[in-house]
């Protein structure tokens, strides 16, 4: 016999929300004696967990800075040239730090392709820009990013 789904009960009836169970006391007391005492356990009590409250400070502050290579082609020049070029900047960064790409960071800028890169270890805005300043000339633009 096929099932009509229209009969089935909605998914928001079936979930429930979870309670907090109240705290219990054991009662030692009446427990049998005649067990030998090297055959008992005993240890302490952890206390019970107090929730936290969330913060009020925005996390954006604590974020790390970033690098954004800006990707740009000259007119009449080859596209394969720029990503040439930007392949090897990424490569000089990569010696650096490690970095990763950032797809929700990178966008287009007017005709220009701005590829956000983020280092995998907490670095300053200082140790950022002396990795860029230690690029060679003539590379493409690379500049650190904060978050606003």
């Amino acid at each position: 016999m096929k099932r009509d789904l229209r009969d089935e009960p909605p998914l928001t009836k079936l979930i429930n929300r979870a309670a907090p169970i109240p705290s219990v006391q054991v009662v030692c007391s009446t427990w049998d004696t005649d067990i030998p005492a090297d055959q008992w356990t005993t240890c302490k009590l952890i206390p019970a967990v107090t929730p936290l409250t969330p913060s009020t400070q925005p996390f954006t502050n604590w974020e790390t800075p970033w690098l954004e290579l800006v990707v740009a082609f000259a007119p009449g020049s080859s596209p394969l040239h720029a990503v040439e070029q930007a392949n090897r900047v990424i490569g000089l960064l990569q010696a650096g730090a490690h970095l990763s790409y950032d797809a929700s960071r990178s966008r287009t800028e007017e005709e220009a392709f701005i590829i956000a890169l983020v280092p995998a270890n907490r670095a300053t805005e200082e140790q950022l820009a002396l990795m860029v300043a230690s690029l060679p000339p003539g590379s493409p633009t690379v500049r650190v990013a904060r978050a606003a």
